[in-house]
């Protein structure tokens, strides 16, 4: 599965070349879109290619351990941080808008590992030893 993902990112950017010239519809964009997307998870999961190498990196896969909690707490700690630090990003320059942007991350980062520390790790130690003592019952 090497080969994979050279072939899924040009039919990526092939599909939304077709999509932006206004060739076809959002319907068939999606499922144009939704194939490529599928062989890309599989070969990042399966393969052992470039792919595979940069999801298996540590921060990445540090972000994939708290993901759900980044997802849940994002919005709240976007809408918060905009408001209290009074951040406007469409009226501040780009270099600024970026690093605010950066900051949000941050900040949503820390947030998400603390409720993952606090809440997360414990069912996801619990749910490990329940696999680990069902696969001995069944092995």
């Amino acid at each position: 599965m090497k080969r994979i993902p050279s072939v899924v990112v040009a039919l990526f950017i092939l599909t939304v070349a077709i999509w932006s010239w206004g060739d076809i519809g959002r319907f068939q964009y999606m499922w144009l879109f939704s194939g490529p997307a599928m062989l890309l998870v599989a070969s990042a999961v399966y393969g052992d290619g470039w792919l595979s190498r940069i999801l298996a990196m540590r921060p990445l896969a540090w972000l994939g351990r708290v993901s759900y909690s980044f997802y849940l707490l994002h919005s709240l700690v976007l809408f918060g941080s905009l408001g209290l630090f009074r951040i406007d990003l469409g009226g501040m320059g780009f270099i600024k808008s970026c690093l605010a942007w950066v900051q949000i991350f941050l900040i949503t980062c820390t947030v998400s590992w603390l409720s993952y520390l606090a809440s997360e790790r414990f069912y996801s130690e619990r749910k490990l030893g329940l696999v680990a003592r069902f696969s001995q019952i069944e092995g």
